[in-house]
């Protein structure tokens, strides 16, 4: 760790050059401001334009900022874009200046802007740290990381769960959003999910008998503004019919991609029994945040049963049977903390982008805000090899779904830690596929559950 004059050093320049190439984008038309059109009309990659608008963010501190932000080559070239297309000489000037004063500072301290950026983010985790647990998360992903060769700053989760079109179906749209990913030469690629229907946990079910409406297979789609880089599926060859969705990004890039997809599924049990909805958000690579929201729909009539992180590794741990009276064995096991909020007024997080991605799924969902319940998880350091869920019961007895959403960031495909490639067979319960099952309640019998679909 580096002294106090260094940081006191690397604010003052951080301030300067915010405040340098915040003026030379305000010299850019209003539209070619945010990320993917700053990339068009600039002529140059989306991963700088997208870091540049990290490093101005106003809601960090301009130390984190010039973390944020693209290496001294980067800077200079957009600089020297922004001139091309027609920037104030007298601001590229002044911008350019900030630059040389960074490269300076970094030479003459022995330093790079990589050094820099993880410099800044061990200060500002040593003041985040408040608990033995969050320590303990800690360690687990710095030293997860190492050996992975794979992390990512944050996963965001929106996902809406709403009545399906007729009685006995209920719909799902999710979008999963993962920011600043980043793999070395010796890591797996990395997959956001494997997608199918819900109706794939089940080999050899007959489908013949379906409703059309939840026969077919989700589809997905790639949300371009939020990515910085692109998607492909893989049909997997073993199993029903399924995909994996991998992130097309080189070593040593950092990506963001976001995605998001649709799909219904049938509504099964007694109306005698009590009925559960789960979300869930599996880690399987170090993510340094993870952010969950679930948008109930107030048809569905569910509330807040229990939350939990889970070991996949454990016994019982990743049979379809797992329900909250049939507990996960928990590792470093503090609570997780759920906050209910308004759907049209998200909570601000510095780390994502998570309010937009709720606004969006409310759009596509076509639900308004004041037709859901919202609640959401954050968790600082989340444990690898692990699954955060959130259980809600029925208030009273009606028809319910069983929704378990499973995000993935590992190319993986076995919960059970065989390292399998991105086009190999599934592996057994519910982590095989995006159909997980049904989870039991206490009744267990088949006819008793409901339906579920997974989203690894």
């Amino acid at each position: 760790m580096k002294d106090d004059h260094t940081m006191d050093a690397l604010r003052r320049v951080g301030e300067r050059l915010r405040a340098a190439v915040g003026g030379l984008v305000q010299t850019l038309p209003e539209d070619a401001r945010s990320i993917s059109a700053m990339s068009r009309v600039l002529e140059i990659h989306k991963a700088t334009c997208q870091r540049v608008v990290e490093g101005l963010n106003d809601k960090v501190e301009a130390v984190e900022g010039l973390a944020r932000f693209p290496g001294v080559a980067a800077l200079k070239m957009h600089a020297s874009a922004c001139e091309r297309c027609g920037s104030s000489p007298s601001i590229v000037a002044e911008t350019r200046a900030a630059i040389d004063e960074y490269a300076t500072l970094l030479r003459r301290r022995g330093l790079t802007h990589e050094k820099v950026r993880r410099m800044v983010m061990v200060t500002r985790d040593r003041g985040e740290e408040g608990t033995l647990a969050q320590r303990r998360r800690k360690g687990l992903y710095d030293a997860a990381s190492l050996v992975t060769g794979e992390h990512a700053e944050a996963k965001s989760l929106a996902i809406l769960i709403m009545p399906g079109p007729s009685p006995s179906s209920s719909e799902m749209v999710v979008m999963v959003s993962m920011l600043r990913a980043e793999r070395e030469e010796f890591a797996k690629p990395l997959t956001m999910m494997v997608m199918g229907g819900w109706w794939t946990r089940f080999p050899g079910m007959d489908t013949a008998h379906l409703p059309e409406e939840v026969r077919d297979e989700p589809t997905f789609q790639l949300i371009e503004d939020l990515s910085t880089a692109p998607v492909r599926a893989i049909k997997l060859e073993a199993g029903s019919a399924r995909s994996v969705v991998l992130i097309e990004s080189p070593a040593g890039a950092i990506v963001d991609a976001t995605i998001q997809f649709r799909t219904k599924s049938m509504i099964g049990g007694d109306q005698s029994h009590s009925k559960f909805v789960t979300a869930a958000a599996r880690i399987a690579i170090p993510i340094r945040t993870l952010i969950l929201d679930v948008l109930i729909h107030k048809d569905l009539d569910v509330v807040p049963s229990a939350t939990g992180c889970y070991s996949l590794a454990a016994a019982p741990g990743d049979r379809a049977e797992g329900a909250p009276d049939q507990l996960w064995h928990e590792r470093l096991a503090d609570a997780p903390k759920m906050l209910e909020f308004d759907a049209a007024n998200p909570p601000v997080s510095t780390m994502t982008h998570e309010g937009e991605l709720v606004r969006r799924v409310l759009e596509t969902g076509r639900v308004l805000a004041a037709e859901v319940r919202a609640y959401r998880l954050e968790i600082k350091y989340p444990i690898w090899q692990s699954e955060y869920r959130v259980y809600f019961a029925k208030s009273h007895s009606s028809i319910g779904a069983h929704v378990v959403v499973r995000p993935t960031t590992v190319a993986s495909l076995s919960a059970s830690g065989s390292a399998s490639g991105p086009t190999s067979g599934p592996a057994s319960g519910p982590a095989s596929g995006p159909a997980s099952g049904p989870a039991s309640g206490p009744t267990g019998t088949r006819s008793q559950r409901a339906t579920s679909i997974e989203n690894r």
